[in-house]
C-alpha cells in the first residue's frame, strides 16, 4: 500500500522554521483504498489516511517509520475520489531521550480548506533500516 500512495503525493513541503511538513493528496477513483468502502459512494478510509500521513513523514525524513501510539484522532470530514486534501503535520523530537520517537500534530484539509481531520500521534524509526542497517542507534 506504501508505493500506491506515494505516488499520488505531491507538493511536499518542510518549513523548518516551525518544523511543519505539508503534502497534498489526490486519490483517484481507481485507488485500492476505496474497494469496498463503500461501492456505490467510495470514500477513502480513516486508516489510509493515517497510513498517508506515515508515507509522507517517510518521504520527508527519508527512512521507514512505523505508527506508534495514537492520542487522539478525530474524522470530521469525507473525503472521495479525485478529491485534493492537504496534510499539514507539525512534528517534534526526536529527542536525547527518545531518539527514535516522533510527535505529530496533523490536520488534513479538503480543497475548501475544511478541516477533514486532526490527529496527534507518535511515529518510530524502524531498527535495521537504511539509516540505521544495523540497529545500532538505540540512543
Amino acid at each position: 500500500m506504501k508505493e500506491l500512495i506515494r505516488q499520488y503525493i505531491s507538493r511536499l513541503e518542510f518549513d523548518e522554521k516551525r518544523s511543519v511538513i505539508s503534502a497534498e493528496v489526490v486519490f483517484p477513483r481507481e485507488f485500492k483504498g476505496f474497494k469496498g468502502h463503500f461501492p456505490k459512494h467510495p470514500l477513502l478510509p480513516a486508516v489510509v489516511q493515517l497510513a498517508a500521513a506515515r508515507v509522507i513523514l517517510e518521504e520527508h525524513l527519508g527512512r521507514p517509520l512505523v505508527m506508534g501510539r495514537i492520542r487522539r484522532c478525530k474524522f470530521r470530514g469525507m473525503v472521495g475520489p479525485d478529491e485534493p486534501i492537504r496534510f499539514t503535520m507539525e512534528i517534534e523530537g526526536p529527542s536525547e531521550t527518545e531518539p527514535r520517537e516522533i510527535q505529530v500534530r496533523m490536520e488534513i484539509t479538503d480543497a475548501e480548506a475544511r478541516t477533514v481531520a486532526q490527529c496527534t500521534f507518535q511515529v518510530q524509526g524502524v531498527e535495521g533500516s537504511a539509516a540505521d542497517p544495523d540497529g545500532m542507534n538505540k540512543g
